[in-house]
Parts: C-alpha cells; sequence; structure tokens
C-alpha cells in the first residue's frame, strides 16, 4: 500500500511539475518576445519605449483556432496585440503587474497583426479569415466595444493594438485600449499618477471578475 502511495504522489508532483514547467516556458517566450525590441528602432526611426516582463507573468498564448473558444469560456483576461505596439509596450507592465494581484486569473494573448494585415492587404486568406471571425465573435456579445474601435472603408470592425478584454464565465465585462486619455503620447512613459490611474481601471474589471455571488442570489 505504502508503494502504490509512493507512485500516486511521485506522478502528481511529477504532472504538477510539468504543468508549471510549461506555464514557465510560456511566461519566459512572453518576456522574450517583447523585451527583444529593446534598444531598437521602429519604422519611424524612434527606439521602441524600453518594457520589461516579470518572469513570473501569468501571459498563456492562444492560437487562432482557439482565440474565439477564449471570448466563449471561462474566467480571464484577453490581450490582442503585438510587440511592435507602442501603446501595447506602455500598458503591459501595468496589466500584467495588476492581474498578478489576482490569484488564477490568466492573461490570454494573440498576436494579432498576421491577422489584421492579412485582411487589409488580402495576402492570406486563412489568416484574413482569422481576423474576420474574431470580429464576428465580438458582434455576437452584448457588450458595447463601439468606444473602443473603429471601422474600416467596408464597414468592417477594425480591433486595435492594446485592446484588452476581460472575460467572466465566457462574457466579456469590460474593455480597454491603450492607456489614460492623459497619456497621448505612446513614446512617453507613463507618470506615476498615470500608470495608477490605469491600475484602476484594471481593477475595476478584475474584482468582478472574482466577485461571487451567492447561490439563488441575483445581486440581491
Amino acid at each position: 500500500m505504502r508503494r502504490i502511495l509512493t507512485a500516486l504522489l511521485a506522478a502528481f508532483l511529477l504532472l504538477a511539475a510539468c504543468g508549471c514547467q510549461k506555464k514557465s516556458s510560456e511566461a519566459l517566450r512572453f518576456k522574450s518576445e517583447y523585451e527583444q525590441l529593446n534598444g531598437q528602432k521602429d519604422e519611424n526611426g524612434r527606439p521602441y519605449p524600453e518594457i520589461t516582463i516579470p518572469e513570473d507573468n501569468t501571459v498563456r498564448y492562444v492560437d487562432e483556432e482557439k482565440i474565439c473558444e477564449a471570448f466563449e469560456n471561462g474566467t480571464h483576461v484577453i490581450y490582442l496585440g503585438w510587440p511592435q505596439c507602442g501603446w501595447c509596450r506602455r500598458m503591459l507592465p501595468v496589466l500584467l503587474s495588476t492581474v498578478r494581484q489576482y490569484s488564477g486569473i490568466s492573461v490570454y494573448y494573440f498576436n494579432m497583426k498576421d491577422a489584421r494585415q492579412a485582411f487589409e492587404d488580402g495576402s492570406d486568406e486563412k489568416l484574413a479569415q482569422v481576423y474576420l471571425n474574431i470580429v464576428e465573435e465580438l458582434k455576437l456579445d452584448d457588450y458595447d466595444i463601439s468606444g473602443e474601435v473603429s471601422h474600416y472603408d467596408d464597414g468592417t470592425m477594425k480591433i486595435p493594438s492594446s485592446l484588452v478584454f476581460f472575460i467572466k464565465e465566457g462574457e466579456i465585462i469590460g474593455a480597454h485600449k491603450r492607456t489614460v486619455e492623459s497619456h497621448l503620447d505612446s513614446y512617453e512613459p507613463l507618470t506615476e499618477d498615470q500608470a495608477g490611474e490605469l491600475a484602476d481601471i484594471y481593477r475595476t474589471y478584475l474584482e468582478e471578475m472574482v466577485r461571487k455571488v451567492a447561490p439563488g442570489c441575483d445581486d440581491c
């Protein structure tokens, strides 16, 4: 009996270690993906905003087959952006540090750059369809994101980079892009007050995500 229990414990620890290793590898991959642009210049010849990503971030990668499913199921944050986006590089440290305060909440990351570009220039029909699938998914949800998006000439929704969604049990309860209204230039760092204001915006949605209502009680 003791041998069986020992074997079961060893198997459990092995599975736990594998899970931690996978999560850690995604966190380190994200850190590398964004930090490798530090010290480099963008297409306008200006330095990319410097960014430091913690090694223990809660980022999980989502591919094009799973991104729509991420909007329909679970409780987590979804971040749509890419490393070259200046606004992304400014808001991410605040987002990641705020999310870390809420145990069990992960940030699902989808790099939307290629999919949106494929839709814009028609270079890849399959990738363009991925973008359109995300657009259709957002249109199906009751949450009004009209203030966070614009539209192409043909009326198709243009999803901006740096857009963050807060998902609770498969429903969008909040969305926010860029940083705060007083922060007008992505090349400029956030002030301490601006970072605090942005954290408060994220925290409002995160608090709602983790809030539990007693059974049989609808906000009574």
